[in-house]
Protein backbone atom coordinates (compact mmCIF):
# COMPACT_ATOMS: atom_id res chain seq x y z
CA UNK A 1 0.00 0.00 0.00
CA UNK A 2 2.92 2.61 1.12
CA UNK A 3 4.15 1.98 -2.81
CA UNK A 4 0.61 2.89 -4.55
CA UNK A 5 0.84 5.99 -2.29
CA UNK A 6 4.29 6.98 -3.01
CA UNK A 7 3.11 6.68 -6.51
CA UNK A 8 0.26 8.24 -6.17
CA UNK A 9 2.34 11.28 -4.76
CA UNK A 10 4.59 10.86 -7.97
CA UNK A 11 2.01 11.08 -10.15
CA UNK A 12 0.21 13.95 -9.15
CA UNK A 13 3.48 16.27 -8.59
CA UNK A 14 4.29 14.98 -12.20
CA UNK A 15 4.37 17.33 -15.19
CA UNK A 16 2.07 14.98 -17.16
CA UNK A 17 -1.27 16.29 -18.60
CA UNK A 18 -3.81 16.08 -16.48
CA UNK A 19 -5.93 12.92 -17.86
CA UNK A 20 -3.16 10.77 -17.94
CA UNK A 21 -2.25 11.66 -14.20
CA UNK A 22 -5.98 10.86 -13.40
CA UNK A 23 -5.89 7.95 -15.81
CA UNK A 24 -2.82 6.62 -14.00
CA UNK A 25 -4.06 7.44 -10.32
CA UNK A 26 -7.60 5.33 -11.80
CA UNK A 27 -5.61 2.57 -12.45
CA UNK A 28 -4.12 2.35 -9.47
CA UNK A 29 -7.30 2.41 -7.32
CA UNK A 30 -8.72 -0.53 -8.87
CA UNK A 31 -5.69 -2.22 -9.53
CA UNK A 32 -2.31 -3.57 -8.27
CA UNK A 33 1.63 -1.91 -9.35
CA UNK A 34 2.40 -4.48 -12.22
CA UNK A 35 4.00 -4.41 -15.50
CA UNK A 36 1.03 -2.57 -17.27
CA UNK A 37 1.10 0.10 -15.21
CA UNK A 38 5.00 0.85 -15.43
CA UNK A 39 4.59 0.72 -19.04
CA UNK A 40 1.70 3.29 -19.21
CA UNK A 41 3.83 5.05 -17.00
CA UNK A 42 7.14 5.55 -18.83
CA UNK A 43 5.33 5.88 -22.03
CA UNK A 44 3.39 8.77 -20.82
CA UNK A 45 6.75 10.23 -19.36
CA UNK A 46 8.72 9.25 -22.64
CA UNK A 47 6.34 11.07 -24.63
CA UNK A 48 5.71 14.15 -22.50
CA UNK A 49 9.83 14.26 -22.49
CA UNK A 50 9.91 14.21 -26.39
CA UNK A 51 7.56 16.95 -26.77
CA UNK A 52 9.49 18.96 -24.02
CA UNK A 53 12.55 18.49 -26.04
CA UNK A 54 11.45 19.30 -29.45
CA UNK A 55 10.18 22.55 -28.12
CA UNK A 56 13.29 23.09 -26.65
CA UNK A 57 15.30 22.43 -29.69
CA UNK A 58 12.31 24.99 -31.52
CA UNK A 59 12.90 27.27 -28.44
CA UNK A 60 16.57 27.54 -29.28
CA UNK A 61 16.34 27.65 -33.26
CA UNK A 62 13.76 30.67 -32.90
CA UNK A 63 16.49 32.30 -30.45
CA UNK A 64 19.10 31.69 -32.97
CA UNK A 65 17.10 33.23 -35.66
CA UNK A 66 16.85 36.10 -33.57
CA UNK A 67 20.57 36.41 -32.88
CA UNK A 68 21.62 36.18 -36.56
CA UNK A 69 18.63 38.89 -37.15
CA UNK A 70 20.06 40.85 -34.42
CA UNK A 71 23.89 40.76 -35.68
CA UNK A 72 23.07 41.47 -39.33
CA UNK A 73 20.91 44.66 -37.62
CA UNK A 74 23.69 45.79 -35.92
CA UNK A 75 26.40 44.64 -38.99
CA UNK A 76 24.56 47.12 -41.16
CA UNK A 77 24.22 50.09 -38.37
CA UNK A 78 27.96 50.11 -38.17
CA UNK A 79 28.64 49.70 -41.74
CA UNK A 80 26.08 52.89 -42.25
CA UNK A 81 27.82 54.71 -39.77
CA UNK A 82 30.89 53.81 -41.26
CA UNK A 83 29.90 55.43 -44.70
CA UNK A 84 28.94 58.41 -43.03
CA UNK A 85 31.81 58.91 -41.15
CA UNK A 86 33.92 58.54 -44.46
CA UNK A 87 31.49 61.25 -45.64
CA UNK A 88 32.19 63.52 -42.90
CA UNK A 89 36.14 63.29 -43.02
CA UNK A 90 36.14 63.39 -46.40
CA UNK A 91 34.83 67.25 -46.21
CA UNK A 92 37.19 68.10 -43.59
CA UNK A 93 40.76 69.15 -44.06
CA UNK A 94 43.32 66.59 -43.17
CA UNK A 95 45.13 68.98 -40.70
CA UNK A 96 42.11 70.14 -38.73
CA UNK A 97 42.69 67.90 -36.20
CA UNK A 98 40.19 69.65 -34.11
CA UNK A 99 37.16 68.99 -36.49
CA UNK A 100 38.28 65.80 -37.27
CA UNK A 101 38.60 64.69 -33.54
CA UNK A 102 35.17 65.65 -32.80
CA UNK A 103 33.91 63.90 -35.74
CA UNK A 104 35.75 60.40 -34.74
CA UNK A 105 34.30 60.88 -31.54
CA UNK A 106 30.83 61.26 -32.61
CA UNK A 107 31.52 58.08 -34.40
CA UNK A 108 32.61 56.26 -31.61
CA UNK A 109 29.36 57.44 -29.94
CA UNK A 110 27.18 56.32 -32.31
CA UNK A 111 28.48 53.14 -32.35
CA UNK A 112 28.62 52.78 -28.39
CA UNK A 113 24.57 53.63 -28.72
CA UNK A 114 24.30 50.67 -31.35
CA UNK A 115 26.25 48.37 -28.87
CA UNK A 116 23.78 49.18 -25.78
CA UNK A 117 21.11 49.12 -28.03
CA UNK A 118 22.33 45.82 -29.15
CA UNK A 119 23.31 44.63 -25.61
CA UNK A 120 19.84 45.22 -24.63
CA UNK A 121 18.36 43.46 -27.44
CA UNK A 122 19.79 40.68 -26.65
CA UNK A 123 19.20 40.88 -23.03
CA UNK A 124 15.03 41.04 -24.18
CA UNK A 125 15.88 37.80 -26.42
CA UNK A 126 17.64 35.89 -23.59
CA UNK A 127 14.89 37.06 -21.21
CA UNK A 128 11.79 35.66 -23.11
CA UNK A 129 13.83 32.52 -23.43
CA UNK A 130 14.75 31.88 -20.11
CA UNK A 131 11.38 32.75 -18.59
CA UNK A 132 9.40 31.32 -21.67
CA UNK A 133 7.64 28.39 -20.38
CA UNK A 134 8.34 24.89 -21.73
Amino acid sequence: MENKEELLNLISASFLPEEQKKELSDYLATNETDQNFFNKFNQYLIAEFKKINDIGEAKLKLFDEKVAELDLEIEKSEKEEEVKLSEKLSNIDEMDIAKRTDIWEDHDKKLEELRVDYEKKMFAVLQELIISRV
